[in-house]
C-alpha cells in the first residue's frame, strides 16, 4: 500500500496500546510529537512493538505540518 501523503496538514494518528506499533516518517514535517514513543531517526515505536503477536506499520510523508502520535 503506497504511503498517506498529505501536502500540508496537521495529523493525529491514535496508536492502540496492547498492539506492537512502527510508524516510518518519510518527509520531514515541521513538528512530530510523540510522547510515550521511542524514536530512532525517522522511525517511532512503542513499547509493545516487536512483544505483541500483532504489529501495526504506518508508513507517512508529510510536506508541512504537523504529526501527533497518540497512544491509547
Amino acid at each position: 500500500m503506497p504511503p498517506y501523503r498529505p501536502a500540508a496538514a496537521n495529523i493525529t494518528v491514535r496508536l492502540p496500546k496492547d498492539v506492537g506499533v512502527r510508524v516510518e516518517v518519510g518527509r520531514r514535517p515541521d513538528y512530530i510529537n510523540a510522547p510515550g514513543l521511542t524514536k530512532d531517526g525517522n522511525v517511532y515505536t512503542n513499547a509493545a512493538y516487536g512483544v505483541s503477536d500483532v504489529t501495526l506499520q504506518i508508513k507517512m510523508e508529510v510536506g508541512v505540518g504537523q504529526i501527533n502520535l497518540e497512544e491509547e
